[in-house]
């Protein structure tokens, strides 16, 4: 019986922290000594990253596309790093306009010392 409510209550705080975090929070990217970091303050939130640069073989822009209810389509444009031996995918970031994300993508490969190369799937600069 105490478990129902209790349920109740703990939806109620994590749709709370949640609308709180994407009010409040905002990200950082930077590269220092050789490093990307990612940072999402004040409120701690998932996707901090400290990611060392010579893991890093790639970076580039994804389009991701989703329906609403009324059947308009959003984009968001995903920053990815392709990282280490086994070259996994971890995404870094999502921005709402291509030009920023290819930006983002292009700075950091610089500061980074990155080569560009294609990545299948890529956002291509228009």
């Amino acid at each position: 019986m105490v478990v129902f409510p209790l349920g109740h209550v703990a939806v109620g705080v994590g749709l709370t922290y949640y609308t709180l975090a994407g009010l409040l929070n905002r990200t950082t990217v930077e590269v220092s000594g050789g490093a990307l970091r990612i940072r999402h303050a004040p409120l701690p939130w998932k996707g901090n990253r400290l990611i060392p640069g010579h893991e890093i073989s790639q970076l580039f822009c994804e389009e991701k596309q989703s329906r609403g209810k009324n059947g308009s389509v959003h984009r968001a444009y995903h920053l990815q790093a392709v990282v280490g031996h086994e070259r996994r995918r971890i995404s870094l970031l999502s921005l709402e306009e291509p030009a920023q994300a290819l930006y983002l993508e292009q700075r950091l490969e610089e500061e980074l010392g990155i080569v560009d190369r294609a990545v299948p799937g890529e956002l291509k600069a228009v």
